[in-house]
């Protein structure tokens, strides 16, 4: 499979995951594509609106320290780990997973994923980098979120900020957007023209 070979990450990343093998078990996949990514991801995505900040120094550290780790949890819980089961899902071409917070899939903890499977579905996105793929997906979901909590202001914002480049798109995000051509507020209507003019020339958009 020369587009895995090419591509040493990916290729060690199997590897890790099957043990040098063509094939391997649903349950090991997951297992350790949540210790390899999850983390880093956590850090990397905006969990908490305060993250980072300095500008609260007049809360209480413990307190401080309490809400950062509950937010951290929640992004795991709410966007890191089911972006990676959409991808193990994706691969395997089945629906169970996604809805499933639980590390334990016991009816399914067994199921066989093959390297042509791996190999199939990072050619069909081009990943060359798994962690910076499952981050662009992790950004689309909260993307999709966004645009769908009715504040309009958030949703203008969005829309002018997301570079199409990272996104799949996935349909829920085309869905997402469309939706807002129908929108009451001139701005929003506006922006999510714009977005979609912008789009075109992007060809995974043109060929959704």
């Amino acid at each position: 499979l020369p587009w895995l070979v090419e591509r040493p990450a990916l290729m060690t990343l199997w590897s890790d995951c099957s043990g040098g093998l063509f094939h391997t078990t649903l349950d090991r996949v997951l297992k350790h594509m949540h210790l390899s990514f999850a983390l880093p991801l956590q850090q990397i995505l905006p969990h908490s609106p305060d993250s980072g900040s300095e500008s609260n120094n007049n809360i209480n550290l413990q307190e401080e320290t309490s809400v950062n780790v509950t937010s951290a949890f929640i992004c795991l819980c709410l966007h890191v780990y089911p972006v990676i089961r959409m991808v193990v899902n994706e691969m395997m071409d089945r629906s169970e997973l996604s809805s499933s917070l639980s590390p334990s899939l016991s009816p399914l903890a067994q199921d066989v994923l093959t390297v042509f499977q791996f190999h199939h579905y990072t050619v069909e996105h081009d990943v060359t980098d798994m962690e910076q793929h499952l981050l662009d997906l992790a950004k689309e979901v909260m993307l999709e979120e966004a645009l769908s909590c009715g504040d309009t202001e958030r949703c203008v914002k969005e829309l002018q900020e997301v570079s199409v480049m990272c996104l799949q798109p996935r349909p829920q995000t085309l869905w997402a957007v469309a939706a807002l051509l129908t929108s009451d507020d001139p701005d929003v209507m506006k922006a999510a023209t714009a977005f979609f003019s912008s789009a075109a020339s992007h060809k995974p958009f043109r060929s959704k």
